[in-house]
């Protein structure tokens, strides 16, 4: 585990820049990213000189593990460009969370504040005690932000109490989710990729059963899982919603209603499919222990063939799935399962909201406002937004092309510059990284690899129906219910346990469900509809 790392940076003393890193050639890199007037309507600008000192700006935010803070020329060109003196302070990102309720409990508050998740309940307490300020009034003047953001990714950085916006949302790539698979095996079965849930089954039992890792041992399952219950987590399962006719809680079906998952026909037969896995020895039967990302780690060492663990498309290339998946088995191959559809004559889908990814906002001890916004609106400019995902030319990348829509810029690299990227720039330290839910930059550490997360991403989209459903927030009633019920949760996952290793019947199964479980949603359920009914359908 990363141990905190605090940097206060200073100007002083610091080594010039280097060609490449002056201002003016980042803005020719930046030019490739652009988007045009005419497609945004609204022009963007860039950081207006530097006549005034250095603004020093406190940030507290989550970065890659790897991620190095000290020493960093993309820090160092970032400083430059945007004209401040950046003091960062970087948790652990496993206990992010955490070391954030210390710090704002604290009254020693940063500029600065990353939000993992906008619809946390922290997020909506800080607003309601005055420890966040309200960021309406100033959007006008902030023409990056506005120019890069659209209207409903907004409404993520919205408290519902106030109505008011109190973080800016981070942009993002639309969630392509699905699960990974080891490609390898496949082929060495003679297996084809599932698109069915009756074809992932397969897959799954011959993953299982037939030594695909061919070690002659029965060491394997299928596929594992963690939960099947967060509702407000939309990716763990989501390669299977679609075979089921699942709906994401709290967001409307077809005929505008809103529930919770559980509340839907769909839940039971997924159950039903998991607990089938179980009997058949298929599902991991440790599966119900799993913790955090213990999911994932059984993929990479090998003992299960799938992974739907928050994997989109990106994992595959450039996360721990595919570094420690090579690392353990240099020899594997990845792949991507798509959402599963019913049967073959069926449609796969994909609901997702305006994408976003958490979020920045201001806590109320800034002493100035004025230059951490426009530092922050540097930060949504075809410059800042260029540092932050490429980094530095000469350093992080050789050269970089984009697709005919100007996203997704495939990075070329030489020597030891793919591995500089790792340590100086993160993923996490970006205001944006997406233009009109596509990302900026195409994952992968060779042309190969980026090629092929390219092509997934197109089949993605051209193969699954993407359904845009209304951001949601978590309202009152919820928060309320969770703080009044901590056990609802722990019992559903036992509930949910039992039944699918087979402790419990399915008549105890639906009895605890319909009659415990979502009666006590029912104001949520009430106030979530008013929600959609009066701001949102």
């Amino acid at each position: 585990m990363m141990n905190d790392k605090k940097m206060n940076r200073k100007m002083n003393g610091k080594k010039s820049l280097k060609g490449s890193m002056k201002k003016a050639g980042c803005l020719t890199m930046a030019a490739v990213l652009a988007v045009s007037v005419s497609a945004c309507g609204k022009k963007e600008t860039e950081m207006a000189g530097n006549a005034e000192a250095p603004a020093t700006i406190r940030i507290v935010t989550s970065v890659d593990a790897q991620f190095q803070v000290d020493n960093n020329p993309v820090i160092d060109a970032i400083e430059k460009a945007a004209n401040v003196n950046l003091e960062i302070e970087v948790p652990p990102i496993n206990n992010y969370l955490d070391r954030l309720n210390v710090i704002m409990a604290s009254g020693e508050l940063p500029d600065i504040v990353f939000l993992q998740e906008t619809t946390d309940s922290s997020f909506y307490k800080w607003a309601d005690d005055g420890l966040l300020i309200p960021l309406d009034e100033y959007l006008p003047d902030l023409p990056n932000v506005t120019a890069n953001t659209t209207e409903d990714q907004l409404k993520a950085g919205v408290v519902p109490t106030s109505g008011k916006l109190y973080a800016f949302p981070r942009p993002h790539a639309e969630n392509f989710n699905g699960a990974v698979i080891r490609q390898d095996w496949l082929d060495k079965l003679g297996l084809e990729m599932p698109e069915t849930i009756e074809e992932f089954e397969k897959v799954a039992t011959a993953f299982t059963f037939e030594d695909p890792d061919g070690d002659g041992q029965d060491n394997t399952y299928g596929f594992s899982m963690t939960n099947v219950n967060d509702n407000y987590n939309y990716n763990n399962l989501s390669v299977f919603y679609s075979a089921f006719n699942l709906h994401k809680s709290f967001c409307p079906d077809e005929n505008g209603k809103v529930t919770i998952i559980q509340d839907q026909p769909g839940y039971y037969d997924m159950m039903d499919f998991f607990r089938r896995m179980y009997e058949k020895g298929v599902l991991d039967p440790e599966w119900y222990t799993n913790q955090g990302y213990a999911e994932t780690d059984k993929f990479k060492f090998g003992q299960t063939g799938i992974d739907s663990l928050y994997i989109k498309p990106v994992s595959l290339f450039s996360t721990d799935v595919y570094t420690g998946t090579k690392s353990a088995f240099p020899d594997s191959r990845l792949g991507f399962i798509y959402p599963l559809k019913k049967d073959e004559n069926s449609q796969s889908y994909y609901e997702t909201t305006a994408s976003t990814w958490g979020g920045y906002a201001i806590s109320s001890s800034c002493s100035q406002i004025d230059r951490v916004l426009q530092f922050i609106d540097w930060c949504y400019s075809e410059e800042g937004r260029t540092l932050m995902n490429i980094g530095v030319q000469g350093i992080t990348y050789d050269s970089f092309t984009t697709t005919e829509d100007g996203t997704l810029a495939k990075i070329n690299y030489k020597d030891d510059q793919y591995e500089n990227s790792l340590k100086y720039v993160s993923k996490y330290f970006t205001f944006i990284t997406a233009l009109d839910g596509m990302r900026l930059v195409a994952v992968g550490d060779s042309p190969e690899n980026q090629d092929a997360y390219i092509n997934m991403e197109t089949t993605y989209r051209n193969n699954v129906e993407m359904a845009y459903i209304p951001t949601i927030q978590v309202l009152t009633s919820y928060s309320n219910l969770m703080k009044d019920n901590p056990e609802l949760g722990s019992k559903l996952d036992e509930a949910c346990a039992k039944y699918i290793i087979g402790n419990s019947t399915r008549e105890e199964f639906v009895d605890y469900i319909e009659n415990t479980y979502v009666p006590a949603f029912a104001d949520v359920i009430t106030e979530m509809q008013d929600y959609y009914d009066s701001n949102l359908k």
